[in-house]
């Protein structure tokens, strides 16, 4: 199962909005949140319909190409029943510990990383990290045991 970010999908009726009724006017700020509404509800069926359907039904390009968007995605944008099932709809659990695992260790100034190296910084961090350094350091370097 997979699940589509939250405002990421909002990011799409934003740019549908804008492309039908100008940025910042008040009728695309009233057609989003009513999507926006339907969306959380997980009525992906009915956002489509307010887009104008199929996308050859649409008048401008941004249009038609979230109309295809949403089309794509609807069975991961379930929003109602994937709350109601515990699972987060946001990409926050996942991108919050990438930027603490990965950005903080590999993109520092200078840095240049192969695919084997990073992997291997970033397995020896993860560790560090979780609390478990004192448990895997012993096991991958057994030549290096503390006296």
């Amino acid at each position: 199962m997979e699940v589509l970010d939250w405002y990421h999908a909002v990011e799409h009726l934003w740019a549908a909005g804008k492309d039908r009724w100008g940025e910042g006017s008040a009728p695309a700020r009233e057609w989003v949140e009513a999507r926006k509404q339907e969306l959380w509800e997980g009525r992906v069926e009915a956002v489509l319909a307010a887009l104008g359907g199929e996308a050859g039904e649409t008048e401008g390009q941004t249009v038609a190409s979230e109309v295809h968007y949403f089309e794509t995605n609807q069975d991961r944008m379930r929003y109602a029943e994937f709350r109601a099932q515990g699972y987060p709809i946001g990409s926050g659990t996942v991108e919050s510990p990438c930027k603490r695992v990965i950005g903080a260790r590999l993109k520092q100034a200078g840095m240049c990383w192969t695919k084997t190296g990073a992997q291997a910084v970033l397995s020896l961090r993860a560790q560090l990290l979780s609390g478990r350094w004192e448990t895997i350091w012993p096991l991958t370097h057994p030549q290096l045991k503390a006296a």
